[in-house]
């Protein structure tokens, strides 16, 4: 009688043994483990941080204090003094400051997204940063390698984006806080050095059936004074193969608040629908902290606006706008899309004062008081009517009007009409 054949003589002949699997399987773990922790011993928890950190970010990172390693429990990493500046080898002035410091960094993260090669933090804490944006009289900046050479002569081709996206890793941030940051803007050129401290803020996502929902909340003080955001982002994944993030950013400070609440949505191309109001109560305090907005200019203002952006093409729906002694109602349309850039302007105001456009020449670049200051050259074209009730210039206050203007580049088109113009003891109207 022969012997019945065993289990275990099928599973030789079709392959390796389970408990050989597991043992391998096991060996692999320990491996992993081992290596992972000696890497940290032999190169240094410094050096293995700064340098996953300039893979991360494209920045030069150093840490100049103590870092610590997580493997076991909660994976993640803990350092002390973090400083991220400009990749060394590129030409930057020696007394740039760097772009980021940190005092203490605290992160979470996820090892096997890590291995996949996206960075993956469920938790990450930012201890007194302090960010620096700094411009100098040169036009040179510390946060942007474009236009910086290399130092070994290397030049990259002209427009030739700082950081390609796609040799960056993906980064995922599930709970973000920050304590005690500051936010320092100087520009050498312009004279301006604005301030915000004291920031405190905690974002977060959060998974709902339709997506995933962004919550943010912070507070800071500008030049002393108080601001307050709250935004909230949700991301709808069942847009017919596209995105859908309706949000809602409210901002709340000493010279007045603003709220916008829209949507944003990509399917094929990105577009964006948000409604603007905007109320300065103290404009005083703005041209504190914005010098080219003088406070008699501004005065009380409230805005009421519907922006849609589409592509290349934007759309302004002026519902209403009060700014200082002007108030005017309208719409703006502006078309990227052609190569010929065209502006649709449709505007009517009840009162109009002067000063409020040379001021918005001025900040264009279309009218250069100073002695000297070369011209800005735009090629545009477009077409457009404003009419007033009222026109109000300095020492004069004018009767109701209009002015239409279409122009394409080199080829101006003006028509004037105004009416009830009072001069020598009478009214004058006119029509060009």
């Amino acid at each position: 009688m022969t012997e019945p054949p065993y289990i275990t003589d099928d599973v030789d002949a079709g392959g390796a043994r389970p408990l050989a699997r597991l043992t391998l399987a096991l060996a692999v773990a320990v491996g992993l483990t081992l290596c992972a922790a000696a890497v940290p011993i032999l190169v240094g928890a410094e050096r293995l941080i700064a340098a996953v950190g300039g893979w991360v970010t494209g920045y030069e990172v150093e840490v100049k204090g103590s870092a610590e390693l997580r493997f076991w429990g909660t994976p993640g990493l803990d350092a002390d003094d973090v400083i991220l500046r400009l990749p060394g080898n590129r030409f930057v002035p020696v007394d740039s400051p760097p772009l980021l410091r940190i005092a203490r960094l605290e992160a979470d993260l996820d090892l096997w997204a890590l291995a996949r090669g996206t960075v993956r933090a469920r938790r990450l804490v930012l201890v007194r940063p302090s960010l620096r944006l700094d411009r100098g009289p040169d036009g040179v900046n510390n946060w942007s390698i474009r236009g910086k050479p290399r130092l070994d002569g290397e030049a990259p081709p002209p427009g030739t984006p700082a950081f390609k996206a796609s040799g960056l890793p993906g980064v995922e941030i599930a709970a973000l806080t920050i304590e005690g940051g500051a936010l320092r803007y100087t520009d050498a050129g312009l004279d301006r050095d604005v301030t915000l401290d004291g920031i405190a803020m905690e974002a977060g996502i959060a998974r709902a059936s339709e997506g995933r929902v962004l919550r943010l909340r912070g507070d800071a003080r500008l030049r002393s004074e108080p601001v307050y955001v709250e935004a909230e982002l949700h991301r709808l994944n069942d847009f017919r193969d596209g995105i859908r993030v309706p949000f809602k950013v409210m901002l709340d400070a000493a010279p007045g608040s603003l709220l916008m609440r829209g949507t944003v949505a990509h399917r094929h191309r990105w577009a964006l629908s948000t409604g603007i109001d905007l109320d300065l109560d103290d404009p005083k305090a703005l041209a504190a902290a914005w010098p080219p907005a003088p406070a008699d200019l501004i005065g009380q203002t409230s805005a009421r606006l519907q922006a849609e952006v589409k592509g290349g093409r934007v759309d302004l729906a002026i519902r209403s706008l009060v700014l200082g002694a002007t108030d005017m109602t309208g719409r703006v349309a502006v078309d990227l899309d052609d190569k010929l850039p065209l502006i649709e302007l449709d505007l009517a105001a009840g009162a109009l004062d002067m000063r409020h456009v040379v001021a918005a020449a001025r900040l264009s670049g279309l009218y250069q008081p100073a002695a000297g200051s070369a011209p800005r050259r735009f090629a545009i074209g477009g077409r457009g009517r404003i009419k007033w009730a009222r026109l109000k210039v300095p020492g004069v206050d004018l009767g109701a009007g209009g002015l239409g203007l279409s122009w394409r580049t080199g080829e101006p088109n003006l028509a004037a009409d105004v009416g009830s113009l009072p001069l020598f003891g009478g009214t004058v109207s006119a029509r060009l």
